[in-house]
């Protein structure tokens, strides 16, 4: 995690699956050694390992094995279908600005894949139309994060 954009493989599925599941559940410890224990817990995809996780539902090792075959499968995926290049963005904006934005991309592979909150959503899709929204909003100063997948 430490390494530089150039030799990092953080944005590995296999690499970062882990890893970003092994803080939320530190974390979690963290929290619980405080004594902050939570109400109601939710998680959105990998972070679901770690809700339930909050939540006691699945110990330590089997949220890390099901983060690493998360992660592994994810790999195998690339290599058999090498030509598929998708990819994520998180948003800042609601689902109405976002809609009217994404129904006028040339590319025409990107959705709404979650509803974080009213101004915070999750967009999924093929690489090239999620490039052109990031184009978009950076135009616009939207916030937003591209993610690799």
């Amino acid at each position: 995690m430490q390494k530089d954009a150039s030799t990092s493989q953080i944005n590995e599925a296999h690499i970062s699956q882990p890893c970003c599941t092994a803080i939320q559940l530190a974390l979690t410890d963290l929290l619980r050694s405080w004594g902050v224990l939570p109400t109601a817990v939710a998680g959105h995809s990998s972070g679901e390992i770690a809700a339930a996780y909050a939540a006691g539902i699945l110990p330590l090792e089997p949220c890390m094995a099901i983060s690493y075959h998360r992660g592994t499968v994810t790999k195998r995926l690339k290599k058999r279908f090498p030509n598929i290049k998708g990819s994520m963005m998180a948003v800042g904006g609601s689902k109405e600005e976002i809609t009217v934005i994404i129904a006028g991309l040339e590319n025409k592979g990107a959705r709404i894949a979650c509803y974080n909150s009213p101004t915070s959503l999750t967009i999924s899709g093929d690489e090239a139309a999620i490039d052109e929204l990031q184009v978009i909003l950076n135009e616009k100063q939207v916030f937003n994060r591209k993610l690799q997948v």
